[in-house]
């Protein structure tokens, strides 16, 4: 009785052990991100003024943690409108560029972060009376890589 208890102690310690040498999956210091989606809406306002709101989805995974930043800008695009079939981008001088906040760096062996990051644009009907639409985008850490450019796909607004 004594020898089977020893044995199935063994077992389980030499299971325990497989499962806690468990190789930590690595990734690029390089972020990379993919786009996943977008919600657009056409909200009234209080004036009757209509906004357009898009929330775009996209994947990040940052092998070394250090995305996100207080003080710099980190989230870049180019918004492009379709007019008799073809793209033109939008001049939008102003605002072409949000920050993705601050985010900590993980504790321990593995610093790698995996996040699905909402950008939400808001544009009054007045002034972008546009209907199709899509965004290039990417991202730089704090060490300034560059992220690749995601595309998202044609967008379009229905009342």
């Amino acid at each position: 009785m004594k020898r089977i208890i020893i044995k199935i102690s063994v077992g389980f310690f030499m299971i325990a052990i497989i499962y806690s040498c468990k190789e930590i999956k690595s990734y690029s210091e390089t972020p990379q991100i993919a786009f996943k989606n977008a919600e657009l809406k056409i909200d009234s306002s209080f004036f009757q003024n209509y906004i357009k709101t898009v929330d775009l989805k996209f994947s990040l995974i940052d092998g070394d943690g250090d995305i996100g930043s207080d003080s710099v800008s980190n989230f870049f695009y180019k918004m492009f409108y379709k007019i008799d079939g073809e793209y033109l981008e939008y001049p939008n001088p102003d605002s072409i560029f949000f920050k993705i906040p601050h985010i900590e760096q993980p504790s321990g062996q593995n610093k790698t972060i995996l996040a699905d990051i909402i950008v939400k644009f808001e544009y009054l009907q007045s002034e972008y009376i546009l209907d199709t639409i899509k965004y290039e985008f990417y991202v730089v850490d704090r060490a300034k890589n560059q992220s690749n450019i995601e595309i998202s796909p044609e967008l379009t607004f229905t009342q």
